[in-house]
Parts: structure tokens; C-alpha cells; sequence
């Protein structure tokens, strides 16, 4: 039964530890410590922060892209209703 269920279950191993005033019982733990696998979730959450940070200044920097091209626009629309008016202006 002990070989079958450490074939199943690989990454764990019986071990003791302290449990209530200095008594030590057994208990079944991952041959990883939790510590470990906490990193790894911290890393990832770092990793995704980093991800949504790094899209943010990307959206913020097509922001800024977006509004000096609608500046421009705006300018050249502008430049362009002065030259009419002008050419209007003349005529008369």
C-alpha cells in the first residue's frame, strides 16, 4: 500500500513535526517546501504587474501618438480654412 501511494504521489514524503506543547506527530508534506511554492506565486504576480504596467505605458504612449496626430490634424484643417478664406477674401 506505502509503494503505491508513493507512486501516485511522488512529491510527498512522511515526515514529523512539533505539534502541541513539544508533542511531534506525523504528517504527510510536499518534498518542496511551501516557502517555494509561495515565490513562485509571488514571482508570477510580480511578473503579471510588471505585464499590466508595461501594457499601460504602451496604451499611454499610443495615447500621446493619438493626440499629437489629432493636433496635427487639427492644425492642417485649420492652415487650410485660412488659406480659403484668403483665397475668398481675394476674389473680392
Amino acid at each position: 500500500m506505502r509503494d503505491t501511494f508513493h507512486a501516485l504521489y511522488r512529491d510527498t514524503r512522511i515526515g514529523s513535526r512539533g505539534g502541541y506543547r513539544g508533542r511531534r506527530k506525523q504528517g504527510i508534506r510536499g518534498c518542496e517546501p511551501s516557502r517555494s511554492r509561495w515565490i513562485r506565486v509571488t514571482r508570477a504576480r510580480r511578473l503579471q504587474i510588471r505585464v499590466c504596467h508595461r501594457v499601460k505605458r504602451q496604451l499611454a504612449s499610443l495615447h500621446q501618438i493619438h493626440q499629437f496626430a489629432g493636433q496635427v490634424l487639427v492644425e492642417l484643417m485649420s492652415l487650410n480654412q485660412k488659406a480659403q478664406h484668403r483665397s475668398v477674401s481675394d476674389c473680392h
